[in-house]
């Protein structure tokens, strides 16, 4: 998709994507625990999309650029805007590539030890990682 802004947004999602969990962690921390968000999965939702965010737009940003534009400039020589185009174009040519970066998200934050770890306290909200080792240790 070409639109005003597209390099400005890539670079930034580009920047985030270069910083692992581990470096962000500290700094997390303090914005977590100054919300009050501590030992809530609120915590853990927002550090998952932050964490996952910026690999599911370059998994789907590489997708996007295998569909051809000729056929958003034929659907807008039909007649179609470019909300139409998206939806009832780009959207199904690309729900296989957007169910496996859901599967891959997914999967990611279901396997997360590190950011669970840290921002649960409370036995009751532990996930399955952390369940599993608190069950075995």
């Amino acid at each position: 998709l070409r639109f005003k802004g597209r390099m400005t947004i890539n670079a930034s999602f580009y920047t985030v994507y270069m910083f692992s969990g581990i470096l962000l962690i500290v700094p997390l921390f303090k914005i977590i625990s100054s919300l009050g968000l501590y030992d809530t999965e609120t915590a853990l939702i927002i550090t998952m999309v932050v964490q996952t965010l910026p690999t599911a737009v370059f998994m789907l940003k590489s997708y996007f650029d295998t569909i051809p534009t000729d056929i958003e400039e034929a659907a807008m020589m039909d007649g179609l805007n470019r909300f139409q185009i998206i939806l009832r174009i780009i959207v199904p040519l690309a729900i296989s590539g957007i169910v496996s970066v859901f599967v891959y998200c997914f999967m990611v934050a279901w396997n997360d030890y590190l950011f669970a770890s840290i921002f649960l306290s409370s036995s009751e909200k532990f996930t399955l990682p952390i369940g599993l080792n608190t069950l075995f240790s």
